[in-house]
């Protein structure tokens, strides 16, 4: 499964793809070399593009795959419980991380 994520610039917008979703946990497709690492790598590179809201007024817009428009924030918060996610899966088998 590959996502599609654009930027503009303009609007300060990002519409993410389903690389970032708000109402379910994200889809890995493994059978294609798909893993919680690159979901992660993906939500940095992100995070890498979008503007907090303190430097600039209302900082940058994410809209997700599916559910709600989120800020830098609620974004953070999600590449972090993906993160935890990784690392209790790695805990008990180290393999499929």
């Amino acid at each position: 499964m590959a996502t599609t994520m654009v930027y503009f610039r303009r609007s300060d917008v990002i519409s993410a793809g389903d690389i970032y979703v708000t109402d379910s946990y994200p889809a890995i497709d493994l059978a294609n070399g798909g893993s919680l690492q690159g979901v992660i790598d993906g939500l940095n590179r992100l995070l890498d593009l979008a503007i907090p809201e303190h430097h600039e007024e209302g900082g940058t817009l994410i809209i997700p795959g599916r559910g709600r428009i989120s800020d830098e924030s609620m974004w953070l918060e999600y590449r972090d419980m993906v993160t935890i996610l990784r690392d209790r899966i790695q805990e008990y088998d180290p393999q499929r991380a």
